[in-house]
C-alpha cells in the first residue's frame, strides 16, 4: 500500500533526521564527512547538480587562486574582499567557492553528521522543496558510498532507513530546543547514553563540541568552519539565541541539566527525532 505523500508548507521549518538502514555507518573517516557536507550545500539547487562536476570546478578555481601573485583573488581584488567570493582560511587547506549561483529550494539553519545519520534544519523556500532536497542529498549520499565502498544497495535492500523523518517546528522555543539539542548530539559519540545518565566531565563535554567540525554550532558560536551553508539563515538564528553567545550558553546549560533533558523531551514529545 503506498504511502501518504507528506506536505511542507513554505517558509515553515522542519527539523529534519536520515539515518541509514540497520544503524549502519554513513561516514566511516573525514572524506565522508567532507562529502555529506559538501553535499548538504550542493544538493541545495533546484537544477540538475553534478558533484564531479562540482568538485572539478572548484579545483580549477582553486589552482587559479594559487596562481595569482600578491594575495590578489580572480578579478584584482585583495584576497577576501572579492564580491560574490568566499575565501575562507582552513586547515586544512584554504576552502573557496564560487559566485553562489545555486537556485535554493531550502535554507539550512543547522546541520550536524553523525557516524550512522544527519540532522537538519530546514525552511522550505518552494513547493516541494523539501522533499526535493531530501531525494537529491540522500541519493547523493548513497551513491557516493556505493561507489567509494563498493556496497550492493540493491542486494542489501534499503540504503537509508525508511524515509527521512521531518517534525514541524511551530514557535520559537521549539526552534531553541532543536538546535541545542542537535548541536550537543555530538556528544553521543564519546558518553554513549548521557541524555539518560547525564555528563560525567562537563568541560570534556564542552570542548568536544566546540572543537566538533561536523556540525554548524561552531559557525553560530564565532568559530568559522561551513559559513556559507547557514549563511541567509544566520542573523536569524542569532535572534533567537541571543547572539554567539546565548548559542554557547543554551549549549553549556543543557549539558549540566543532565536529568532536565527528560523534562523536556516530554514538553516536546514529537521533536526528538533519533
Amino acid at each position: 500500500m503506498p504511502r501518504e505523500k507528506r506536505q511542507f508548507e513554505d517558509d515553515e521549518l522542519y527539523h529534519i533526521t536520515l539515518r541509514r538502514m540497520a544503524d549502519e555507518p554513513l561516514f566511516l573517516d573525514i572524506h565522508d564527512y567532507y562529502r555529506g557536507v559538501f553535499g548538504i550545500y550542493e544538493f541545495n539547487n533546484a537544477k540538475h547538480v553534478s558533484i564531479r562536476d562540482r568538485r572539478e570546478q572548484r579545483i580549477v578555481f582553486k589552482k587559479q587562486l594559487q596562481q595569482l601573485p600578491g594575495g590578489l583573488t580572480p578579478g584584482g581584488f585583495p584576497r577576501g574582499q572579492t564580491p560574490g567570493f568566499v575565501v575562507q582560511q582552513k586547515q586544512p587547506p584554504i576552502a573557496m567557492m564560487e559566485p553562489d549561483k545555486r537556485s535554493k529550494i531550502v535554507e539550512v539553519l543547522s546541520f550536524v553528521l553523525m557516524p550512522n545519520h544527519l540532522h537538519l534544519i530546514l525552511r522550505q523556500l518552494i513547493k516541494n522543496g523539501i522533499s526535493k532536497y531530501m531525494q537529491k542529498l540522500g541519493s547523493g549520499l548513497a551513491a557516493y558510498f556505493f561507489e567509494r565502498y563498493y556496497v550492493n544497495i540493491k542486494r542489501r535492500g534499503h540504503f537509508f532507513q525508511d524515509r527521512f523523518n521531518a517534525v514541524h517546528i511551530v514557535d520559537d522555543r521549539q526552534l531553541q530546543v532543536a538546535l541545542v539539542y542537535d548541536w550537543t548530539n555530538p556528544l553521543a559519540i564519546i558518553e554513549p547514553g548521557w541524555k539518560e545518565k547525564g555528563i560525567k566531565n562537563e568541560a570534556k563535554a564542552r570542548k568536544f563540541l566546540k572543537e566538533y567540525e561536523w556540525s554548524s554550532y561552531q559557525d553560530c558560536i564565532g568559530i568559522k568552519n561551513f559559513p556559507s551553508i547557514i549563511e541567509a539563515e544566520k542573523d536569524f538564528i542569532m535572534e533567537i539565541m541571543g547572539g554567539a553567545k546565548g548559542c554557547e550558553q543554551a549549549v553549556n546549560d543543557w549539558i549540566s541539566q543532565k536529568g532536565e533533558i527528560a523534562k523536556i523531551a516530554k514538553a516536546f514529545p514529537n521533536l526528538f527525532l533519533e
